[in-house]
């Protein structure tokens, strides 16, 4: 078990962000509705439909680049690596549901929240709960922000 950790300004490339954002926007990032949560009537959030292996991505290369080197520095004696990549476009208002990332505990997981522009207004916390479901945690939505919790 670790404590959450929230890293500002993780990328600190304002452009690299905003040009990433655009590519969605402009459909040049094909997503699809293909994650789902409770079961397979409830789709959870929006998923790349890009090859998972394909980091050449500007800005996803960035994240998975220093993501990894983070990992390895502080997570080399756990053997572990990355094994997962998603990438979730969820819209203002939208909330996901109570889940666990990881059966293995203290196995990170890495929340970046890549938007250039977000306003209190939208909401859009991030929540970390105890094992009765009760709020342990709460991280506000701020741009260019990565979030490493117990997943």
């Amino acid at each position: 078990m670790f404590k959450t950790t929230i890293i500002d300004n993780f990328l600190n490339d304002k452009q690299l962000l905003q040009d990433f954002f655009d590519s969605i926007q402009n459909g040049k990032m094909k997503l699809s509705f293909t994650n789902y949560g409770i079961d397979q009537n409830h789709i959870d959030s929006f998923t790349s439909a890009e090859d998972e292996t394909n980091f050449f991505i500007p800005c996803v290369y960035d994240i998975y680049k220093k993501v990894s080197e983070i990992h390895e520095q502080n997570f080399k004696h756990t053997n572990s690596r990355i094994y997962r990549w998603h990438l979730n476009v969820h819209p203002t208002g939208y909330d996901g549901d109570i889940h666990t990332d990881s059966h293995v505990n203290g196995l990170p997981t890495y929340l970046y929240f890549a938007v250039p522009h977000w306003e209190p207004r939208f909401g859009g916390e991030f929540i970390v709960y105890d094992d009765n479901n009760l709020a342990e945690e709460v991280v506000s939505f701020v741009p260019d922000r990565l979030v490493i919790f117990n997943g």
